[in-house]
């Protein structure tokens, strides 16, 4: 195909981009006419990276991404190839994972009988505990500590929103989305713990 022979030459000679091989290159490549010099062409390569603070470990999907090309100028009789800005895509964001990521590593619930109809509840994490006698106190010990994860996710998972081309109608729907999600996961977690107390 013309364009992309010689970028794949190119990056045998200098070096293929991060988790690009000639493969991937195949798969993910596409080319156009470029709009100013007709005598060359443009290949994009799809590709995705991570946002709002989520990892990536090669093999698993992200929990937020955006996607985004990489962009060459060819010129199939020059052999010539000319690296341009990238092109922004749309970004993905799967709110049900970044909220259980954080309280994989956040919140570690236990709850133990410490006399009659009376229970000790704490937090490894944090090391907050309380004395409590009903379910509905257990989830409002948890919930008081969502306050932290809340305050994490506005400083720091949303700081990059303006770079992403996030507005601010977006970030609050995105923060909105953020709280819904955490309040169901830790009740599901404080009615876990519940039940297990009876086990111990």
């Amino acid at each position: 195909m013309e364009g992309k022979s010689e970028l794949i030459n190119f990056f045998e000679e200098n070096g293929w981009p991060l988790y690009i091989n000639n493969n991937k290159f195949l798969e993910r490549a596409s080319y156009k006419i470029h709009p100013n010099k007709p005598e060359c062409f443009v290949v994009e390569i799809e590709r995705h990276r991570p946002i709002l603070g989520a990892g990536y470990t090669r093999g698993l999907p992200m929990r937020a991404f955006q996607t985004y090309w990489m962009r060459y100028s060819v010129h199939p009789e020059t052999k010539e190839v000319k690296e341009l800005p990238e092109k922004k895509g749309e970004i993905s964001i799967g709110m049900c994972g970044i909220v259980n990521e954080e309280l994989e590593n956040g919140l570690e619930l236990v709850i133990k009988p410490i006399g009659s109809n009376r229970y000790q509840i704490s937090d490894h994490i944090s090391k907050e505990e309380k004395v409590i006698s009903t379910l509905q106190e257990a989830k409002s010990f948890a919930m008081n500590l969502s306050k932290c994860f809340i305050d994490y996710f506005k400083e720091f998972r949303l700081a990059e929103s303006e770079e992403l081309g996030i507005s601010k109608e977006q970030e609050k729907k995105l923060l909105s989305d953020y709280k819904k999600e955490l309040k169901e996961q830790i009740v599901d977690k404080v009615e876990y713990t519940w039940e297990k107390r009876k086990r111990l």
